[in-house]
């Protein structure tokens, strides 16, 4: 897995190696509606959340949501990445 990932970074998955099931979950659910659109010519929309935060993930591993919860939780100053023109693209199909 590249880390940090970039934009640009399409995956690289083995379907029946180790990793979690969740990525597989949301790789199949992709494939399926995929499918319907072209069998069906139906617009969709698929959408990949990153650098989100949730339950027994690790506070200090890096990513931006992260940071920022674990900086507000130790009243620190929090840090903003870049300089604001980061390209918001998101692919549609």
């Amino acid at each position: 897995m590249l880390h940090p990932q970039p934009e640009s970074y399409r995956g690289n998955v083995n379907p029946i190696g180790p990793g979690p099931a969740t990525t597989r979950a949301k790789r199949c659910a992709e494939t399926l509606f995929f499918d319907y659109y072209r069998q069906h010519n139906l617009r969709i929309r698929v959408v990949r959340i990153f650098n989100t935060y949730g339950p027994r993930m690790h506070p200090n591993d890096g990513r931006v949501v992260s940071n920022f919860i674990v900086q507000a939780l130790q009243n620190e100053p929090i840090t903003l990445y870049g300089d604001g023109t980061q390209d918001p693209r998101v692919l549609l199909r």
